[in-house]
């Protein structure tokens, strides 16, 4: 190279040997300006490093159940497979986490969101509003650390989504009727239950004693239907109850989530009339 730079200097022109000196000294500096460049970008740390800027972190929406297990996915090209790699997450659980990069530059864990249950009242109108629960979601954060066998660490944050559970009680109860003088006749009130697997036990209670239930468990439709039977006039109040999974049931290096602060509960007024009774007949004269 050096050779051919002289030959072409010696056989040019003076004015020519000025153009191709400018020329020469352009180039040097771009050169040096795209190194410098891209040490820069390489040896950056921080996360608005462009390497961390590839780094995808996708996470499941999941329910704050106890029991809705997600997947977290870390993606990446940018950092070459064999890496480790740890996860970070509060107040979620994680378990089962991969500790290096695959061979396609990815990373998985599982993990629990937290127990979140919301009151019935505000679940109905999330579910009527636009965005339907996300609008009620909550976004709990996550965190990645990945290092190279070279020492270069880069790290990441995401979230993940979690979605309200609860019991949506019936929109409207009406009157029931209640004659002493007739067969009781039971009356059925359906329930919704918002992120709650099917098949999970219902807990049902009259509180003042003015009637007697059966109940089904959380059918596959996210319902669950109540037979209430009064038996007495008055106002009769019905609590309904899930207790809702515990996350250290589902996987063991989760916390033990005591049974009151993972139970879903509603109650519902259920006025008891009884008929006006029949006039007696009028004594004839």
């Amino acid at each position: 190279m050096k050779e051919l730079i002289k030959t072409l200097f010696n056989n040019a022109s003076s004015y020519n040997k000025r153009r191709f000196f400018t020329h020469l000294i352009a180039m040097s500096l771009i050169l040096v300006f795209v190194g410098a460049s891209c040490t820069n970008s390489l040896d950056g740390r921080n996360s608005d490093d462009p390497i961390a800027s590839i780094i995808g972190i996708f996470a499941d929406i999941v329910f704050g159940n106890g029991s809705d297990v997600g997947v977290i996915q870390v993606s990446t090209e940018a950092l070459p497979p064999g890496s480790t790699i740890e996860f970070n997450g509060n107040p979620i659980c994680l378990f089962n986490e991969d500790i290096v990069l695959d061979n396609n530059g990815e990373a998985f864990a599982n993990f629990l969101g937290p127990i979140f249950i919301l009151d019935g009242a505000t679940l109905r109108a999330a579910l009527e509003s636009e965005d339907g629960l996300l609008s009620v979601a909550i976004a709990e954060p996550i965190a990645v650390e990945i290092t190279t066998s070279e020492g270069l660490v880069q790290k990441k944050t995401g979230s993940a989504t979690v979605r309200p559970t609860g019991i949506i009680p019936p929109e409207e109860v009406e009157d029931v009727t209640f004659d002493p003088m007739a067969p009781p006749v039971p009356v059925a009130f359906t329930f919704q239950a918002v992120g709650v697997a099917a098949g999970m036990d219902v807990e049902v209670e009259v509180l003042n004693g003015l009637g007697t239930v059966e109940t089904t468990p959380v059918l596959g439709n996210g319902t669950f239907v109540v037979n209430f039977t009064p038996s007495g006039a008055g106002d009769a109040i019905l609590c309904v109850s899930i207790i809702l999974a515990n996350p250290s049931d589902t996987n063991s290096q989760c916390p033990n989530v005591p049974e009151e602060a993972r139970t879903a509960e509603e109650c519902i007024l259920i006025p008891i009339t009884e008929p006006a009774p029949t006039p007696s007949p009028t004594p004839g004269p």
